[in-house]
């Protein structure tokens, strides 16, 4: 009986002390996505309004610590700008593209004397958006408005503000799944990247 429950004990030790050890080793890493392929489409980003002023109350460090470390339910606007991202194709051949798709987005990357990006705070419903297909024939374009520095995922995840008056520089790329992808969900990522366009900003 004694033989018996030393071996039950031995077993419940090595058990706990097997935990213990998993416990203390690092989580396994998932696989990186990959990263998107580079569509044949030219990005052309252009500022219809390139001066532009700081909001009232979003000048200074004080406003950027609230930005990148928000109070509950302070998610400020971020400015108002009147910009157009426009995909060219300059192929022989047409070009579809998916809009509007969570496996996809408009993505903006500012910089500057006073840049600062901020988490939208929202609450996302669950349902998963597969876009819509746009097709921009051979040498036609397709233009997409920007009417402030919101992005990322639904075109809200993110802002972008300026914080100090001088001049910034403005990257727009759009990314989309596959259109012809089977699964739907843009195992196969294309994305079309602008060059960087420069804007003044005043007090």
């Amino acid at each position: 009986m004694s033989t018996h429950i030393g071996l039950f004990a031995g077993c419940l030790i090595a058990v706990f002390a097997s935990a213990l050890m998993a416990q203390g080793e690092e989580p396994a890493k998932r696989p990186a996505k990959p990263e998107p392929a580079k569509s044949p489409l030219v990005a052309t980003l252009i500022a219809n309004k390139d001066t532009y002023t700081i909001p009232e109350g979003q000048r200074g460090k004080d406003f950027a610590a609230k930005v990148k470390s928000p109070s509950k339910g302070e998610t400020p606007e971020p400015p108002a700008v009147d910009m157009v991202l426009q995909l060219k194709n300059p192929t022989d051949r047409p070009i579809t593209i998916m809009v509007d798709s969570d496996a996809g987005s408009l993505d903006l990357k500012l910089d500057g004397p006073g840049a600062v990006i901020g988490d939208g705070r929202r609450i996302f419903t669950r349902e998963f958006r597969l876009g819509k297909p746009v097709e921009i024939a051979p040498g036609k374009t397709h233009e997409i408005a920007i009417k402030a520095l919101r992005f990322g995922f639904r075109g809200v995840a993110q802002h972008a503000y300026w914080t100090e008056p001088g001049q910034y520089q403005i990257v727009a790329s759009l990314r989309w799944p596959d259109p012809f992808d089977d699964s739907g969900k843009g195992t196969g990522i294309w994305q079309a990247t602008s060059e960087p366009i420069e804007v003044t900003v005043k007090e």
